[in-house]
């Protein structure tokens, strides 16, 4: 950022050289395992566990671990995991049935209001014969279909003089060879194909962010509950070098995590996209409820819930909240969170 721009609450100068002199990088290239170890989360040993039995996983880029590390400290800052993932649109089968007798619906109602039936226009005596030989297969499956009211009053709405025109039957037409397409081929699929495919409606290329994790040494069991923000702030000093390197370097404005998901995740995960296509980064938040303290914070880094889209969920996340965003929207996301960092906290 250039000196004439307004500062406001922009990150400063010092706070981005600081951000600047910490190093991320894979797990696989410290070669120093007596440092990893030195990395502790009181509150869930799990996941220092599954850092210092991550190297072989990295190495082989099953799943990637990266480390922050300060040079002025002898403990990893912090570290996150990343591997490819997908999330997909279900495709219900019942729905696809539906929306074959639903058009088939339509189809009957037009045929027995009106006196003409008119054809999908085709150029070529070929093309009219295959025109006319699904018409005629359509029409044979909506007889044995029952209109229901809504199609009555669908078709009714679109009389002129008693009939139908042209122009509303190709569009019944098209949507009858559509949706009877659409099931042909998922029949044909499944006959291609075995039950250990899952077909989708969409599929959407995607990053999880697997591990999220800062060193923390506190035993926050031993101080009870209730604690202000500042009670925590001061324990936290006293006994944690992580945190006190964090603060002695002006850096309280915002988390520790919240600044490395925007400055270390989202830069991998932009770099990844210019190599691949990548439409979503998600996670599954181990929380009780969807109003619980990691979902909020999880919210406050842009990820939500999308109830309209699934995804596959391992043994390890069960009883875990999937939450995801849009990698398209992350550019916007990090300059707000870097315009607004030193902003007073509310």
């Amino acid at each position: 950022m250039g000196e004439n721009v307004k500062q406001g609450y922009w990150m400063t100068a010092e706070q981005q050289k600081y951000l600047k002199s910490l190093k991320c990088y894979r797990l696989s290239e410290e070669k120093d395992k007596a440092f990893v170890e030195r990395f502790v989360n009181a509150q869930n040993p799990n996941l220092p566990a599954a850092l210092k039995s991550g190297w072989g996983t990295d190495k082989k880029d099953k799943l990637a671990y990266y480390i922050v590390k300060d040079p002025a400290l002898d403990v990893p800052m912090f570290f996150f995991s990343l591997r490819c993932g997908e999330m997909h649109k279900p495709l219900d089968r019942e729905k696809l049935n539906n929306t074959v007798r639903n058009s088939l619906m339509l189809l009957k109602e037009a045929s027995r209001v009106c006196s003409r039936i008119a054809l999908l226009p085709a150029p070529g005596i070929l093309a009219q014969l295959t025109i006319h030989k699904r018409s005629s297969r359509a029409l044979e499956l909506a007889q044995d279909v029952e209109v229901e009211d809504w199609a009555r009053e669908a078709i009714a709405q679109q009389l002129v003089n008693g009939e139908l025109t042209e122009k509303a039957w190709i569009k019944i037409w098209k949507r009858v060879f559509r949706t009877m397409e659409n099931q042909g081929l998922y029949e044909d699929d499944e006959k291609l194909e075995g039950q250990n495919i899952v077909r989708t409606k969409n599929n959407f290329a995607a990053v999880e962010l697997v591990h999220f994790c800062a060193c923390d040494p506190t035993n926050w069991n031993r101080y009870g509950s209730g604690l202000t923000r500042e009670e925590r702030k001061k324990i936290k000093l006293a006994n944690d070098p992580v945190a006190r390197r964090w603060h002695e370097a002006g850096m309280d404005a915002q988390s520790m995590g919240e600044t490395f998901f925007w400055k270390f995740v989202v830069e991998i995960i932009q770099d990844l996209r210019k190599l691949v296509g990548c439409e979503y980064i998600y996670l599954f938040a181990a929380d009780e409820d969807r109003e619980g303290s990691l979902v909020r914070y999880y919210k406050r880094l842009g990820f939500d819930f999308r109830d309209d889209i699934n995804v596959t969920k391992p043994a390890y996340d069960f009883c875990c909240f999937f939450m995801c965003q849009e990698v398209t929207a992350l550019r916007n996301k990090k300059n707000a969170f870097l315009r607004n960092y030193n902003k007073p906290r509310e």
